[in-house]
């Protein structure tokens, strides 16, 4: 850490990083898509941050789901091979107006093909992927005692500096009593 620098950005950078790199792996991620779409996200003067997923539906995953329905007089529809989903052909959407519909005709030449299943429900439920959560199980499940033992470390290190360096008494101090 530089001493020069204020110690709180320094530390929370820190912190984010160790953060990411806890939870970024395929035991505490399944999902491809969120766990390539994880970032890190500071602000105010970095002295506050957090890890951000952009998807409107990492929540689901997160928290898992119940049971699903089609809007009265529609159908679900989902490809049995999401390689073969054009709709995805440019990622997962983010927002729910990312979504894509099918071409009537794709539909059709997909539907007949055996690529879709058609439901007018899809359920009960999916299992969660608590990642984010730091109770058991969950993806971040430790990650507080070690925060704790990177910050003291830091701080130790931080304060050696600050009281080695030879700029310390060159500068001007005034105290009010």
């Amino acid at each position: 850490m530089d001493y020069r620098k204020p110690f709180l950005p320094q530390i929370t950078r820190e912190i984010i990083k160790e953060a990411y790199d806890y939870v970024h792996t395929p035991f505490k991620i399944p999902s491809i898509s969120i766990r390539s779409s994880l970032s890190k996200q500071y602000i105010a003067g970095e002295t506050w941050g957090y890890l951000n997923v952009p998807f409107y539906w990492a929540h689901w995953y997160h928290d898992g789901r119940g049971r699903v329905n089609a809007k009265p007089g529609g159908f679900l529809i989902w490809y049995k091979n999401p390689d073969d989903d054009p709709r995805l052909s440019g990622g997962y959407p983010i927002r729910p107006s990312d979504v894509k519909r099918l071409s009537r005709e794709r539909f059709k030449q997909d539907r007949a093909a055996g690529k879709l299943i058609v439901a007018r429900s899809s359920g009960p439920t999916t299992k969660n992927y608590p990642f984010f959560s730091d109770s058991a199980g969950g993806g971040m499940q430790g990650f507080q005692g070690e925060v704790n033992v990177l910050v003291e470390i830091h701080a130790d290190e931080y304060v050696r500096d600050v009281l080695r360096s030879k700029d310390l008494f060159k500068k001007k101090v005034t105290v009010r009593i």
